[in-house]
């Protein structure tokens, strides 16, 4: 009999954010990099550098994207503590901030983005939440 694993909670660490990730849907989307080679060459087909080779731990990446705006003053805010499901799904939370509307912004098109390092693991999934707790993305692996 297949023993099903125990939920986990973990803890993921922002390497960098940038307001530039290059993506043009207008949805958040989730990406998995399973060694930081794959971080590199994904960078390579965008044109972009977000994270410098030299910079980049040695296990896994996780990358969320806001999705495409058309001002400045937006970005996500990861929470540090994450859940790998008994599925072996990872759930994420995160702020998605907004400019006010009394706020003067850049008018020029953003993609925010930020690149978590995630501890390794078999993961089937991702998931990523926001603070009213809709699910904001979600990435299957199999």
């Amino acid at each position: 009999m297949k023993k099903i694993p125990e939920p986990e909670d973990v803890r993921v660490s922002e390497i960098r954010r940038s307001i530039h990730c290059g993506t043009e849907q207008r949805h958040a989307a989730l990406s998995y990099f399973p060694t930081p080679e794959d971080w590199i060459g994904w960078q390579a087909e965008r044109g972009l550098e977000i994270v410098p080779p030299e910079k980049l731990p040695s296990g896994p990446l996780l990358l969320l994207e806001m999705g495409e705006r058309r001002t400045g003053g937006y970005f996500i805010e990861p929470k540090t503590d994450a859940t790998i499901d008994r599925d072996r799904v990872m759930w994420l939370a995160g702020e998605w901030i907004k400019p006010g509307k009394d706020r003067m912004v850049t008018q020029m098109l953003t993609s925010p983005c930020v690149l978590l390092s995630i501890p390794p693991r078999d993961y089937r999934g991702f998931r990523i939440i926001d603070q009213n707790e809709e699910l904001r993305s979600s990435l299957d692996l199999d």
